[in-house]
Protein backbone atom coordinates (compact mmCIF):
# COMPACT_ATOMS: atom_id res chain seq x y z
CA UNK A 1 0.00 0.00 0.00
CA UNK A 2 2.62 2.44 0.64
CA UNK A 3 4.15 1.57 -2.31
CA UNK A 4 1.11 2.33 -4.31
CA UNK A 5 0.77 5.93 -2.18
CA UNK A 6 4.32 6.54 -3.16
CA UNK A 7 3.83 6.47 -6.86
CA UNK A 8 0.11 7.96 -6.59
CA UNK A 9 2.15 11.19 -4.99
CA UNK A 10 5.12 11.01 -6.88
CA UNK A 11 2.76 11.28 -10.07
CA UNK A 12 0.92 14.05 -8.81
CA UNK A 13 4.14 15.76 -8.06
CA UNK A 14 5.51 15.10 -11.03
CA UNK A 15 2.43 15.11 -13.58
CA UNK A 16 -0.90 16.12 -12.42
CA UNK A 17 0.44 19.57 -11.30
CA UNK A 18 2.21 20.28 -14.67
CA UNK A 19 -0.43 22.79 -17.30
CA UNK A 20 1.14 20.10 -19.78
CA UNK A 21 -0.68 17.47 -18.41
CA UNK A 22 -4.14 18.98 -18.16
CA UNK A 23 -3.33 20.28 -21.89
CA UNK A 24 -2.81 16.76 -22.74
CA UNK A 25 -5.32 15.42 -20.80
CA UNK A 26 -8.25 17.68 -22.27
CA UNK A 27 -6.78 17.50 -26.13
CA UNK A 28 -5.69 13.81 -26.31
CA UNK A 29 -9.07 12.02 -26.89
CA UNK A 30 -9.80 14.40 -29.90
CA UNK A 31 -6.16 13.80 -31.41
CA UNK A 32 -6.95 10.22 -31.07
CA UNK A 33 -10.26 10.66 -32.59
CA UNK A 34 -8.93 12.80 -34.93
CA UNK A 35 -6.29 10.54 -36.31
CA UNK A 36 -8.97 7.91 -36.87
CA UNK A 37 -11.33 10.28 -38.48
CA UNK A 38 -8.82 11.79 -41.02
CA UNK A 39 -8.29 9.47 -43.43
CA UNK A 40 -11.71 7.99 -43.80
CA UNK A 41 -12.72 11.76 -44.27
CA UNK A 42 -10.04 12.45 -47.01
CA UNK A 43 -10.88 9.51 -48.95
CA UNK A 44 -14.57 10.18 -49.01
CA UNK A 45 -13.12 13.73 -50.68
CA UNK A 46 -10.91 12.16 -53.52
CA UNK A 47 -14.17 9.79 -54.23
CA UNK A 48 -16.38 12.88 -53.87
CA UNK A 49 -14.55 14.80 -56.75
CA UNK A 50 -14.09 12.30 -59.69
CA UNK A 51 -17.41 9.97 -60.24
CA UNK A 52 -15.69 6.53 -60.96
CA UNK A 53 -15.91 5.06 -64.55
CA UNK A 54 -18.48 1.59 -64.10
CA UNK A 55 -19.26 -0.38 -66.89
CA UNK A 56 -22.56 -2.42 -66.98
CA UNK A 57 -22.83 -5.33 -69.31
CA UNK A 58 -26.39 -6.09 -69.85
CA UNK A 59 -27.21 -8.26 -73.31
CA UNK A 60 -30.89 -8.56 -72.01
CA UNK A 61 -31.67 -4.63 -72.04
CA UNK A 62 -33.86 -5.37 -69.18
CA UNK A 63 -32.04 -3.96 -66.07
CA UNK A 64 -29.43 -0.59 -67.56
CA UNK A 65 -32.29 1.73 -67.05
CA UNK A 66 -32.73 0.07 -63.22
CA UNK A 67 -30.06 2.48 -61.97
CA UNK A 68 -30.54 5.46 -60.86
CA UNK A 69 -28.20 8.02 -61.36
CA UNK A 70 -25.57 8.40 -58.86
CA UNK A 71 -23.04 11.06 -58.68
CA UNK A 72 -20.32 8.71 -57.19
CA UNK A 73 -20.76 6.67 -60.41
CA UNK A 74 -20.20 7.52 -64.26
CA UNK A 75 -22.27 4.51 -65.68
CA UNK A 76 -21.18 3.31 -69.69
CA UNK A 77 -23.86 0.67 -70.56
CA UNK A 78 -23.02 -2.00 -73.03
CA UNK A 79 -24.67 -4.80 -74.41
CA UNK A 80 -21.03 -6.89 -74.86
CA UNK A 81 -18.53 -7.41 -72.98
CA UNK A 82 -15.37 -5.68 -74.89
CA UNK A 83 -11.87 -6.37 -74.29
CA UNK A 84 -11.08 -2.68 -73.41
CA UNK A 85 -13.10 -2.96 -70.08
CA UNK A 86 -11.06 -4.85 -68.47
CA UNK A 87 -7.52 -3.57 -69.94
CA UNK A 88 -4.78 -3.43 -67.90
CA UNK A 89 -5.00 0.90 -68.54
CA UNK A 90 -8.76 0.58 -68.32
CA UNK A 91 -10.26 3.70 -66.91
CA UNK A 92 -13.35 1.32 -65.38
CA UNK A 93 -12.77 0.82 -62.22
CA UNK A 94 -15.85 -2.19 -62.24
CA UNK A 95 -17.83 -4.14 -64.82
CA UNK A 96 -20.98 -5.14 -63.87
CA UNK A 97 -22.50 -8.22 -66.11
CA UNK A 98 -26.02 -9.36 -65.76
CA UNK A 99 -26.06 -12.72 -67.96
CA UNK A 100 -29.52 -13.63 -67.75
CA UNK A 101 -33.25 -12.96 -66.19
CA UNK A 102 -32.37 -11.75 -62.48
CA UNK A 103 -36.20 -12.50 -61.98
CA UNK A 104 -35.37 -16.83 -62.07
CA UNK A 105 -31.95 -16.59 -61.58
CA UNK A 106 -30.48 -14.50 -59.29
CA UNK A 107 -27.02 -15.98 -59.17
CA UNK A 108 -26.31 -14.45 -62.94
CA UNK A 109 -24.86 -11.08 -61.30
CA UNK A 110 -21.35 -10.70 -61.03
CA UNK A 111 -19.48 -7.27 -60.37
CA UNK A 112 -15.13 -7.66 -61.20
CA UNK A 113 -12.30 -5.15 -61.05
CA UNK A 114 -8.73 -4.96 -61.20
CA UNK A 115 -9.00 -4.11 -57.54
CA UNK A 116 -11.14 -5.12 -54.44
CA UNK A 117 -14.85 -4.14 -55.37
CA UNK A 118 -16.06 -1.32 -53.08
CA UNK A 119 -18.88 -1.99 -50.77
CA UNK A 120 -21.10 1.11 -51.47
CA UNK A 121 -20.28 -0.22 -55.35
CA UNK A 122 -21.95 -3.71 -54.71
CA UNK A 123 -24.62 -2.03 -52.60
CA UNK A 124 -25.65 -0.13 -55.60
CA UNK A 125 -25.78 -2.66 -57.97
CA UNK A 126 -27.72 -4.85 -55.43
CA UNK A 127 -30.28 -2.19 -53.65
CA UNK A 128 -30.53 -0.73 -57.56
CA UNK A 129 -31.22 -4.36 -59.28
CA UNK A 130 -33.68 -5.64 -57.09
CA UNK A 131 -36.15 -3.26 -56.98
CA UNK A 132 -35.99 -3.76 -60.73
CA UNK A 133 -36.33 -7.89 -60.07
CA UNK A 134 -39.32 -7.08 -57.60
CA UNK A 135 -41.14 -5.07 -60.27
CA UNK A 136 -40.59 -7.98 -62.40
CA UNK A 137 -42.08 -10.53 -60.44
CA UNK A 138 -45.18 -8.36 -59.07
CA UNK A 139 -45.90 -7.64 -63.28
CA UNK A 140 -45.94 -11.82 -63.39
CA UNK A 141 -48.88 -12.31 -61.12
CA UNK A 142 -50.96 -9.81 -63.38
CA UNK A 143 -52.84 -8.46 -60.07
CA UNK A 144 -54.00 -4.90 -61.42
CA UNK A 145 -52.67 -2.70 -59.15
CA UNK A 146 -50.60 -5.50 -57.04
CA UNK A 147 -47.17 -3.03 -57.06
CA UNK A 148 -49.81 -0.17 -54.79
CA UNK A 149 -51.25 -2.88 -52.58
CA UNK A 150 -47.52 -4.61 -51.53
CA UNK A 151 -46.01 -0.91 -51.27
CA UNK A 152 -48.58 0.01 -49.17
CA UNK A 153 -48.22 -3.18 -46.94
CA UNK A 154 -44.50 -2.51 -46.21
CA UNK A 155 -44.89 1.03 -44.79
CA UNK A 156 -43.10 0.69 -41.36
CA UNK A 157 -44.64 2.09 -38.42
CA UNK A 158 -42.36 4.49 -36.52
CA UNK A 159 -42.61 5.25 -32.78
CA UNK A 160 -41.53 9.14 -31.37
CA UNK A 161 -39.87 8.99 -28.31
CA UNK A 162 -41.43 11.37 -25.56
CA UNK A 163 -39.96 12.47 -21.72
CA UNK A 164 -42.03 13.29 -19.47
CA UNK A 165 -41.02 16.24 -16.37
CA UNK A 166 -41.96 16.00 -13.28
CA UNK A 167 -45.46 17.36 -13.72
CA UNK A 168 -46.37 14.68 -16.13
CA UNK A 169 -45.92 16.77 -19.65
CA UNK A 170 -44.45 14.99 -22.18
CA UNK A 171 -41.42 16.32 -23.97
CA UNK A 172 -39.59 15.87 -27.23
CA UNK A 173 -36.66 13.24 -27.17
CA UNK A 174 -34.12 11.84 -29.42
CA UNK A 175 -33.10 8.24 -28.15
CA UNK A 176 -30.88 8.10 -31.06
CA UNK A 177 -29.12 11.30 -30.08
CA UNK A 178 -28.88 10.11 -26.84
CA UNK A 179 -27.29 6.94 -27.65
CA UNK A 180 -24.31 8.70 -29.53
CA UNK A 181 -23.83 11.05 -27.20
CA UNK A 182 -22.99 8.57 -24.36
CA UNK A 183 -20.98 6.07 -27.31
CA UNK A 184 -18.84 9.41 -28.02
CA UNK A 185 -18.46 10.01 -23.92
CA UNK A 186 -17.78 6.95 -23.41
CA UNK A 187 -14.97 6.75 -26.15
CA UNK A 188 -13.33 9.77 -24.68
CA UNK A 189 -13.32 8.12 -21.22
CA UNK A 190 -11.53 5.04 -22.74
CA UNK A 191 -9.17 6.83 -24.77
CA UNK A 192 -8.45 9.24 -21.68
CA UNK A 193 -7.54 6.56 -19.47
CA UNK A 194 -6.12 4.78 -21.71
CA UNK A 195 -3.85 7.47 -22.18
CA UNK A 196 -3.34 8.29 -18.27
CA UNK A 197 -2.65 4.92 -17.86
CA UNK A 198 0.30 4.61 -20.49
CA UNK A 199 1.94 7.92 -18.91
CA UNK A 200 2.02 6.50 -15.54
CA UNK A 201 3.08 3.66 -16.79
CA UNK A 202 6.22 4.95 -18.47
CA UNK A 203 6.62 7.24 -15.30
CA UNK A 204 6.76 3.85 -13.24
CA UNK A 205 9.19 1.87 -14.86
Amino acid sequence: MNKILLIIRREFLTRVRKTSFIVLTLLMPFLFVGIIATPVLLSRIGNDETARQIAIIDPTGRYAAAFKPDARFALTVDSVLRPNYKAADSPYEAVVEIRGDLSRHPDALSISGAKEVQPDLIDYVENNLDEAVRQEKLQHYNIPQLNVIVSDMQRNVKAHTNKWDANGRDTTSSTTLARVIGLATTMLIYLFVMSYGMMVLQGVL
